[in-house]
């Protein structure tokens, strides 16, 4: 957590601030959680048997209803210059470049060939260096029980062209004999069921279906293509790998495979190691990551269902890496289409910057929905994230667009620094790491066991909607941040506990925050009123305090804050809209002051710096005690709203 004083000094007193904070923090976890040496995680479970989630129920998409990215393209109907016929008792060929040795098949020359037939235990290798080979397959099924069936050991590019509507069909043995003719023991090649150290291209309106008993499924050692074709690979280990870069389009690919299900490996060319999927049906079981490459993923217009781990979200924690979309090197970018994600590990994880552009993802995971080391730019589409531990997590988080829904474990939004290793539970407590949220647009909504939205830096609203329901645990607060937090635009509603509970404290717009005498209860109304508005909000958990700031909030103009009672219209992740609030109990009227005004006693978090109104008008000390406001009746600092950093636009692919 993110901890802070509203008031911080700069001088040698601030030290002894923090350490006050500190002893008093662990005063607090010792009292309010036992001192039996529990995690923070126990401690949740403990204290939240109600149920942490309730309220909003979000859930993966169906992937039966994903959409078909694909557009129908004409039946190839290709004939090949050489035709070979493939027998157990004898290959056929009619033309040249060919050469067969019982069931061994040896393309060592450039040009079209249309192979037709079967092999029970042959082979098929292509030995053309410095030229291009198409080999259309017209409906094989070759089967190697102790080698690739399909080894492409030396030409300038091959291209398997998939041709009508036929099935064609690779599969190997559980053991690989490197004695063989082009094969290498000390580089282990091949080691694949189709492999390839050419460029390789795969394509047609036919199918490929690859069954790796060896190791791994398709491996190109250079560039490899998979275009306006079918293509279906179980694998040992990793389903495909196109090592220099994977494009995918206009394709329907599936893989299941006990390692990654797709990668890019090359990690020495920063202009290498790339994946990119268009307009593609995209289905993927991966023991490990469902997507690795080095340095970017794309997608745009793809229907993609990828699970990693044994049972995704629900799989029992691992020390291998069960990442839905990895970048070791760079980032992602997500533009457009449908994404269903079920992993074990992170589903989006890069070292770079991640945008979400557009575009639907769904998005369980046993840890971050996304993750980046880098910036999180999210501008567009519809993300719903059921069930993570944090949302998303980055050293800069911009949000100027779209819809995000998050149900979290733990904190909703961390701008923490990015690595994992950062984003302990009291990061940020001994001053801002330049990290920071930015909300200039958009629709966000979290739930969240922890923090609603943590910055260990700076907080920046000037746009969208932003609603939390928060914690319920007083070890956490709706907002948390360690700089300051600058609003000066957009609807913000954040109901959660008050041992934490912190405000804006740097703004243009005006806030109102309340801290109940006693905790509401789930399905509770708050009311703000004045002249003919109502802003009602209903309580999704056990909420003490609430933060509300809008536009519409007048300086100068009379408002009522009131709980309970009922609401005649409809309510949308806590925001009651079309009907009429009434009967509820009014806890004060007061006239609105420029900037923050608060109501009742804040915790450690603090809320200084503002108005208080009604009896209970106090602000948060050290103890939670409240203080009278330094600052005089109706009176405020005043600071000029920064500009948050330019955001870049979306990242180009290599």
């Amino acid at each position: 957590m993110a901890q802070s004083s509203k008031n911080r000094s700069k001088n040698a007193g601030a030290v002894i601030v923090v350490a006050v904070v500190v002893i008093i923090l662990a005063v607090t976890f010792i009292f309010a959680f036992g001192g039996d040496g529990g995690t923070l995680s126990h401690i949740r479970e403990d204290i939240l048997g109600e149920g942490s989630h309730n309220g909003t129920a979000l859930e993966l998409i169906d992937s039966s209803t994903l959409p078909d990215a694909t557009t129908p393209v004409q039946e190839t109907d290709a004939v090949g210059d050489t035709l070979i016929t493939l027998s157990d008792s004898g290959i056929e060929i009619n033309g040249k470049g060919a050469l067969a040795e019982g069931s061994y098949l040896k393309i060592v020359s450039g040009g079209t060939y249309t192979l037709s037939g079967k092999l029970s235990n042959g082979r098929i290798a292509v030995r053309a260096q410095g030229e291009d080979v198409v080999l259309i397959l017209n409906g094989v099924d070759v089967t190697c029980k102790n080698s690739a069936p399909l080894y492409i050991n030396k030409a300038a590019s091959v291209t398997l062209l998939l041709n009508g509507k036929t099935v064609n069909t690779f599969t190997d043995g559980t053991s690989y004999d490197y004695s063989l003719e082009y094969g290498d023991a000390v580089e282990e090649e091949p080691d694949a069921c189709v492999f390839s150290k050419a460029d390789l291209i795969i394509r047609g309106t036919g199918s490929l279906v690859v069954n790796a008993n060896y190791n791994s499924g398709i491996i190109g050692k250079d560039t490899l293509q998979i275009l306006n074709t079918t293509v279906s690979v179980t694998a040992k280990n990793n389903g495909v790998n196109g090592k220099d870069s994977l494009k995918v389009q206009n394709s329907t690919l599936s893989v299941n495979a006990g390692g990654d299900a797709l990668r890019s490996t090359q990690e020495k060319d920063p202009a290498l190691g790339w994946a990119e999927f268009s307009d593609s049906n995209i289905t993927l079981v991966s023991g490990e990551d469902a997507v690795q490459t080095e340095t970017a993923i794309s997608v745009d217009n793809c229907s993609m269902s990828l699970t990693a781990g044994a049972n995704g979200a629900n799989g029992a924690p691992s020390e291998t890496s069960q990442k839905g979309l990895k970048r070791n090197q760079g980032g992602i970018t997500v533009n457009s289409g449908t994404l269903i994600i079920n992993t074990a590990d992170d589903a989006l994880h890069a070292a770079g910057d991640i945008y979400l552009n557009g575009g639907e993802l769904s998005v369980a995971t046993g840890d971050d929905a996304v993750h980046s080391d880098a910036d999180i730019y999210v501008s567009g589409g519809k993300i719903e994230i059921p069930d993570c531990h944090e949302g998303l997590e980055g050293a800069l988080i911009s949000i100027s667009g779209g819809e995000v829904y998050i149900v979290a474990d733990d904190d909703g939004i961390n701008a923490a620094g990015g690595n994992d290793s950062s984003s302990d539970d009291f990061g940020g407590m001994f001053g801002s790491d330049g990290s920071y949220l930015a909300i200039t647009g958009g629709y966000l909504y979290i739930n969240s066991v922890g923090d609603g939205i943590d910055s260990n830096g700076d907080i920046y609203m000037s746009g969208g909607t932003l609603v939390i329901s928060g914690p319920v645990s007083d070890g956490d607060g709706a907002i948390d941040y360690a700089g300051d937090f600058h609003i000066d635009g957009g609807l913000l509603y954040a109901a959660g506990a008050a041992g934490m509970a912190q405000a804006p404290d740097n703004m243009t717009s005006n806030v109102i925050s309340v801290t109940f005498d006693e905790p509401l209860e789930a399905g509770t109304y708050i009311c703000v009123s004045g002249g003919d508005e109502q802003f009602v909000f209903v309580t999704e958990k056990r909420t003490q305090n609430f933060i509300f700031s809008s536009p519409e909030l007048q300086t100068g103009a009379e408002y009522t804050v009131s709980y309970g009672g009922k609401y005649s219209g409809e309510s949308e992740n806590g925001v009651c809209s079309g009907g009429k609030y009434s009967g509820g109990t009014e806890l004060a009227t007061f006239t609105l002051s420029e900037g923050l005004n608060s109501y009742g006693r804040i915790g450690l978090g603090g809320s200084l710096g503002g108005r208080g109104f009604g009896e209970n008008g106090r602000f948060g000390g050290m103890q939670g005690e409240g203080h009278q406001n330094p600052f005089g009746r109706g009176e405020r600092p005043q600071a000029d709203m920064p500009e948050p950093p330019e955001m870049p636009d979306g990242a180009p692919m290599p």
